[in-house]
């Protein structure tokens, strides 16, 4: 009888650790799924905020990260395009992304006799963060036959909480903001412009 007790007993220990080892193993699942979920919705979301402070190399790291999230998003969001016909000589279009009813991207096609120009507007929660503009040369009257992109100026702009911080011309130097008046606000005003356009 003592036996038969003590064997039970001892089946009773074996049993238990395997209870204890079985709900280890099943909250660790647990959190590998919910850890794999966040991942997944971090790659669909837009970030909630900028850095606190700015560190220059921080914001820019985290500008292009949202540049790349941004475009990756663009790619499934709603798009409302729009005439712009006072824009140029030639006329223009906007083109917005908007994602969870959120604008996320902004672009602005002018055309041109002599060229044509490109502005592009990245947005992380409605706030402008980066700006891109790309201006097409020809080398002659676009409605001439032949006529071709005879040259191509870029520029980049960074912003932090909407505020300039870092521009970048054509040769990816990096131009003294105390030099460049009025940029922040033109590029502001034109992006204002936008959306008011868009609303209308």
């Amino acid at each position: 009888m003592r036996k038969f007790i003590k064997l039970n007993s001892t089946i009773m220990k074996y049993f238990i650790i395997i209870l204890i080892f079985a709900f280890v193993a099943c909250n660790q699942e647990k959190k590998q799924k919910v850890i794999q979920k966040e991942n997944n919705k971090s790659k669909t979301e837009i970030s909630k905020e900028q850095p606190h402070k700015l560190n220059k190399k921080e914001a820019i790291a985290h500008i292009r990260d949202m540049y790349a999230k941004i475009n990756e998003l663009a790619s499934t969001a709603e798009v409302i395009e729009k005439e712009m016909m006072e824009e140029s000589a030639e006329g223009g279009q906007i083109k917005a992304y908007k994602h969870n009813g959120k604008i996320i991207k902004i672009i602005v096609f002018a055309f041109g006799e002599t060229g044509r120009a490109t502005k592009e507007y990245y947005f992380e929660n409605e706030k402008l963060i980066f700006a891109f503009t790309k201006e097409d040369y020809y080398d002659r009257p676009m409605y001439v036959e032949g006529a071709k992109i005879s040259k191509t100026d870029e520029n980049r702009y960074y912003f932090y909480n909407e505020e300039l911080f870092l521009w970048l011309d054509p040769d990816k130097n990096e131009i003294d903001l105390n030099k460049a008046e009025n940029i922040s606000e033109n590029i502001l005003e034109d992006v204002n412009k936008s959306i008011e356009t868009l609303q209308n």
